[in-house]
């Protein structure tokens, strides 16, 4: 996917988790687009923290948001509202060092790719996505706390008191 519309953008925000050590692997990067897009972000500061991914407003449509996939899938991977993009703005290769007289490398090997083709990693991510967003929609606090005045219950009032009126004369 081609990220270079991005820093072209004027009206948004590139929100970017602050502390984040990709920023400079942004600025000093050897294509300009991704250069532009990390002075950007650094001049207008453009920077979120992690609680920021947990209120509703993360999905405004006036943001968007640079994050390493694997905490966006399990952060946001329940909402229908958000779209994580499946391509990388910037590759990081990841690897396990182990010694080269280790017993078990072949056994690990099978355990580890057994486990990515039995999807077992995707299911944990969604599983936890999908427990932290039933956590985060119960601690949400309405903040509301408007009481009930008698000039609010005016009009049963006059109903019910017209009731009494009617049942009088009834009898």
């Amino acid at each position: 996917m081609n990220f270079h519309w991005l820093y072209k953008v004027e009206r948004t925000s590139v929100l970017y988790l602050n502390g984040s050590s990709e920023l400079n692997d942004l600025i000093s990067s050897s294509d300009e687009s991704l250069r532009q897009l990390g002075i950007i972000i650094k001049r207008n500061e453009w920077f979120a923290n992690d609680s920021h991914l947990l209120t509703e407003q993360f999905g405004r449509p006036d943001y968007s948001h640079l994050l390493y996939r694997n905490i966006a899938q399990m952060l946001l991977g329940a909402r229908e509202d958000i779209s994580i993009s499946r391509h990388s703005l910037l590759t990081r290769p990841l690897a396990l060092a182990i010694c080269k007289n280790f017993k078990y490398t072949a056994r690990l090997n099978t355990i580890i790719s057994r486990l990515t083709n039995a999807g077992i990693y995707d299911k944990l991510s969604r599983d936890g996505s999908f427990k932290l967003s039933l956590k985060i929609r119960k601690e949400r606090v309405i903040e509301n706390n408007n009481s009930l005045a008698v000039s609010d219950m005016f009009g049963a009032f006059v109903i019910l008191l017209s009731g009494y009126v009617c049942q009088g004369f009834s009898f």
